[in-house]
């Protein structure tokens, strides 16, 4: 089967569980979807593989009664990035942040 094909076939998968959570639950996911989608991994595989890790931290949370905050945190934004922390990122973000590190330490030698 073709790289795309299974990828695609874990995709599925990952939608149809999704779907069987509560709606807060759903509603958690998909918020964390959306931001690792713009800030997350390079590769079909690596966006899948990230998207079943949630779903399986998730899904144990809903399973073991831990409300959606217990789950998260106190800062989502956190959670998220250390969840996408595991995964290879889009390169132009990689860039970017090396490009504003960058300008920032210009800056601050220049005030030196």
């Amino acid at each position: 089967m073709p790289k795309w094909r299974e990828e695609k076939k874990r995709y599925k998968q990952y939608k149809a569980r999704k779907a069987q959570l509560p709606a807060s639950y759903g509603e958690t996911i998909d918020a964390v979807e959306r931001y690792a989608l713009r800030f997350g991994p390079a590769t079909g595989e690596s966006v899948v593989a990230m998207l079943e890790e949630l779903i399986e931290i998730i899904e144990k949370g809903q399973k073991d009664n831990v409300t959606v905050r217990e789950i998260v945190g106190d800062d989502p934004v956190r959670f998220a990035d250390e969840l996408l922390k595991r995964y290879p990122t889009n390169p132009w973000a990689a860039k970017e942040q090396q490009r504003l590190a960058d300008t920032v330490n210009h800056v601050a030698r220049s005030e030196a």
